[in-house]
C-alpha cells in the first residue's frame, strides 16, 4: 500500500510539472502575440474610444500633437494579460499619465463590457495610476477588429506619423521590457504621477505627506514649530477645489480623510503665516 502511495504522488508531481510547462508555453505564446492587419510601417486608421470613466480618445488627435500612442489590447479572462497590466500601467504612470509625449491606452478585445473592464481594472492593475481602458460599451470592439491582435495581451506603438511602429512588444514583464521598445530617437520625459516621499523627507523645511499613494487617510506633518495659521486646500487636477482644512498650530500630524476621494491625482497647497506656500502632489488609488 506504502508503495502504491508513493507511486501515484510521483504520478502527480509528474502530472503538476507537465500543466506547470504546458501553461508556461501556452503563456509564452499568447503573450507575444502581434497585430495581423498592419504591417511595420503601415499607416493605421483612426479611431475614436470612451474609456470606462468616459473620456473619449482619439488616435489621430493625439499623433497630430506629435505623441506616440501606445496600446494594449486585453480580454479580461487572460492570465498574461492580468499578469502584464501593472507593468502597463506603470509605464503610463512613470511617463505623466498621458500629459507628456506618451499616450497610454487599455483596450478589450471586444468581448469584455465597461462594467467587467472596471473590475478587472480594480483587482488587476496594480499600484500605479491606471491607464484609461476601453470596454465594449465604448467602441472597443470596432479599434479590435480593425488592429486584429493574434492574442492577448498584444502592445504595439503608434507614431505621431499614425504609421505602426512595434506591432509586438514582448516580453511586457518590467517597465524596462517597454522601455527597450521605444523607437529609435523617442526619448519621453519621466515625469511620475505617483510621488514619493522620501523625497520630502530630506528637506526639513517642507512639508512631509505620506503615504503617496493613499486610499484611506493622508498624513501630512510641517517640520516647522512656530507657525500660528496653516491652512490647506486640495485640488484636483482639473483645479477644482475638493476640501479645505485649518489649522492653528502644525506642530502634531494633520490627517485629513480621504474615503470620498475619487482615484485621481490632486494638490495639496499648503499656506502657512509666515508666507510660505507649498504645493505637495498625491495620488488616491481604490
Amino acid at each position: 500500500m506504502y508503495i502504491h502511495d508513493s507511486v501515484k504522488k510521483r504520478q502527480l508531481l509528474i502530472m503538476k510539472k507537465i500543466i506547470f510547462l504546458f501553461c508556461f508555453i501556452a503563456y509564452y505564446f499568447i503573450g507575444s502575440s502581434q497585430i495581423q492587419n498592419y504591417a511595420i510601417g503601415q499607416v493605421v486608421d483612426n479611431f475614436a474610444v470612451t474609456d470606462i470613466d468616459g473620456t473619449e480618445h482619439n488616435l489621430y488627435n493625439y499623433t497630430s500633437q506629435g505623441k506616440h500612442v501606445f496600446v494594449n489590447f486585453f480580454v479580461v479572462n487572460s492570465t498574461a494579460c492580468r499578469v502584464t497590466l501593472p507593468h502597463f500601467n506603470q509605464l503610463y504612470d512613470h511617463y505623466g499619465c498621458n500629459t507628456e509625449d506618451m499616450i497610454c491606452i487599455s483596450i478589450n478585445g471586444g468581448i469584455d463590457n465597461d462594467l467587467d473592464v472596471s473590475a478587472f481594472s480594480s483587482a488587476h492593475g496594480g499600484l500605479y495610476l491606471h491607464a484609461p481602458m476601453v470596454g465594449t460599451n465604448g467602441g472597443a470592439a470596432d479599434v479590435n477588429s480593425n488592429f486584429n491582435p493574434e492574442g492577448y495581451p498584444t502592445f504595439c506603438i503608434i507614431g505621431p506619423d499614425n504609421k505602426l511602429l512595434n506591432a509586438n512588444i514582448w516580453p511586457a514583464l518590467s517597465l524596462a521590457n517597454f522601455q527597450s521598445a521605444f523607437p529609435v530617437g523617442f526619448s519621453p520625459e519621466v515625469n511620475p504621477c505617483t510621488v514619493s516621499t522620501s523625497d520630502l523627507k530630506g528637506e526639513s523645511d517642507k512639508p512631509v505627506v505620506y503615504p503617496n499613494p493613499v486610499s484611506s487617510e493622508l498624513h501630512v506633518l510641517y517640520s516647522t514649530s512656530n507657525l500660528k495659521t496653516v491652512s490647506l486646500d486640495i485640488f484636483n487636477i482639473k483645479g477644482d477645489t475638493i476640501a479645505t482644512h485649518n489649522r492653528a498650530s502644525f506642530t502634531e500630524e494633520l490627517v485629513i480623510p480621504v474615503h470620498e476621494l475619487n482615484e485621481g491625482i490632486y494638490i495639496a497647497n499648503i499656506k502657512s503665516d509666515d508666507g510660505k506656500n507649498d504645493v505637495i502632489q498625491f495620488v488616491v488609488i481604490r
